[in-house]
């Protein structure tokens, strides 16, 4: 249950057992930490569950310095629909539950005593919810000053001033009737059809980006160039990635480019260039693990069928997910 809460960054909620209630949420400061009543009014079923009341809180040592001050807006729940006789914390426990597991509505309406249709409507309903919350509150650019107090000893020796690394990874889909949308999402890389997204990290692993879903025949170039994350690039800043982007000529001024090098055209690289791919591959290999994490929602990892709708929401959801998970 804690993990649900966490989601959000509440530092302690309280839950009634059913009708009214009053909510105390704490919100979290870079300095101090002030709690403030907010009078909720969320209806709940009418048969209370055993483990409804509970209290629960976790550590706030990451989240703190980093994003300053925010809280859970209250304008949320009035968003839900009321027609749903589930409690608001079940429902979201149920999303949390599609995700992480990948169950299916119907042996989710069984494990929560609702039909399919509802569990269905109430993923719906959450879906861009979660998603907006991610993109507003945890998945964050971080300033240039943040970027140095967690950067790893391991970046300092040899990339000081890296920002962050870059990687695409692609998400397996059913393969589709249209034939052009069979074209565009083929992936010659994994010989199936894929959505493919741009995924951009700090360091310390935390998800800084994430772009919106291509086909799987897009190039990496060509994602990092329409993903909008060029414009997030300032003098000074250092770009980590795999030899596929070559994006320099589309860089701002002042911006660095860090690959392995290329092999092709040469029968063996220069000592000082073989030494110089190691160091990175070091480093970047925090993308992959990172990227591991993300296929650890069960939902990503499986092939999505083609009448899923909105992936961009769920691939939003779970990145935020992940950095609420940081260790």
């Amino acid at each position: 249950m804690w993990i649900i809460w966490r989601t959000f960054l509440c530092r302690s909620v309280t839950l009634a057992s059913s009708g009214q209630r009053f909510q105390s949420t704490t919100i979290v400061h870079a300095s101090q930490q002030k709690t403030v009543q907010h009078k909720r009014i969320l209806h709940h079923q009418s048969q209370p569950m055993t483990w409804m009341t509970k209290t629960v809180g976790f550590s706030q040592a990451y989240i703190s310095p980093v994003f300053g001050s925010f809280c859970l807006p209250s304008q949320i729940f009035l968003t839900l629909p009321r027609t749903i006789k589930l409690a608001v914390h079940h429902q979201l426990l149920l999303v949390l539950m599609r995700l992480r597991l990948g169950l299916m509505f119907t042996d989710l309406g069984k494990r929560f005593g609702i039909s399919r249709t509802t569990a269905c409507e109430i993923f719906a309903v959450w879906r861009p919810i979660l998603a907006r919350f991610m993109k507003e509150k945890i998945i964050a650019w971080l300033p240039k000053d943040t970027l140095e107090r967690i950067r790893p000893q391991s970046f300092s020796v040899h990339y000081p001033k890296a920002t962050f690394i870059i990687d695409c990874t692609e998400i397996f889909v059913q393969r589709p009737k249209n034939l052009r949308k069979r074209a565009q999402t083929y992936s010659n890389y994994n010989h199936h059809n894929t959505y493919k997204a741009l995924y951009c990290i700090a360091p310390n692993d935390f998800v800084m980006f994430v772009s919106k879903l291509f086909g799987g025949r897009a190039s990496d170039t060509f994602i990092t160039r329409n993903s909008g994350l060029i414009s997030h690039l300032i003098p000074g800043d250092q770009v980590l990635a795999d030899r596929g982007f070559t994006i320099t000529d589309v860089l701002p001024p002042g911006v660095t480019l860090a690959i392995p090098a290329f092999t092709r055209g040469c029968k063996e690289l220069p000592e000082h260039e073989v030494t110089r791919t190691r160091r990175l591959a070091n480093v970047i290999i925090h993308i992959e693990r990172t990227i591991r994490r993300l296929k650890g929602f069960t939902i990503l990892s499986n092939i999505i069928p083609g009448r899923i709708q909105h992936v961009d929401d769920i691939v939003t959801i779970c990145a935020g997910l992940c950095n609420c998970n940081l260790s």
